[in-house]
C-alpha cells in the first residue's frame, strides 16, 4: 500500500463533540422542538427526498429568524459554547502534518462553526455549507450550499 498523501475528516461528531451544528443553533433558538413538529416533518421530508436541502436549510432559518428576526454573525457562533474538540483529534491532526499529508474538512454542518474548528486543528482546508448576508452581520437567505 503507498503513502497516503490527504486526508479528509468530517467535522460535526467526528472532530468535535456535538452531533449536528444545525442542531446547535435549533437548540439556542429553542426551535428543536417548540415549532408544533414541523421541523421534524420537514426533515422527514428532506431525507425523504421531498424537498431539496436548500429547502431544508431555508426553513431552518426561517423557524431561527420567528424566534430572533435579525440574527447576526456572533448569535450564531454563541450556539457553539462549551462544544469541544474529541479526544485525540488535535494529536491527529498533528501527527498527520508531522508526516507531510494534507489534511482537510469537509462537513454539511454550518460554515462559522467548521471554519473556527478548521483554524483551531491547522487544517490544510476546509469546505462547509453557510449563509449568505448582506454585510457580513446579519444572517440572510438563502444559503450558500456546498457540500
Amino acid at each position: 500500500m503507498g503513502r497516503v498523501s490527504a486526508v479528509v475528516f468530517d467535522c460535526d461528531g467526528v472532530l468535535t463533540d456535538n452531533g449536528s451544528s444545525w442542531q446547535n443553533i435549533h437548540r439556542k433558538f429553542g426551535t428543536d422542538t417548540a415549532d408544533d413538529g414541523s421541523h421534524k416533518k420537514t426533515l422527514e421530508l428532506f431525507l425523504e427526498g421531498g424537498i431539496t436541502e436548500e429547502e431544508f436549510v431555508e426553513h431552518d432559518i426561517r423557524l431561527w429568524k420567528s424566534v430572533k428576526p435579525e440574527i447576526h454573525r456572533d448569535d450564531i457562533m454563541r450556539c457553539y459554547s462549551g462544544i469541544g474538540l474529541m479526544k485525540g483529534a488535535r494529536d491527529v491532526v498533528e501527527e498527520l502534518h508531522r508526516r507531510g499529508v494534507y489534511v482537510a474538512i469537509v462537513s454539511s454542518g454550518v460554515d462559522l462553526f467548521v471554519g473556527a474548528i478548521a483554524n483551531m486543528l491547522k487544517v490544510d482546508d476546509w469546505a462547509a455549507n453557510g449563509f449568505e448576508s448582506v454585510s457580513y452581520t446579519h444572517l440572510t437567505l438563502p444559503t450558500i450550499l456546498l457540500v
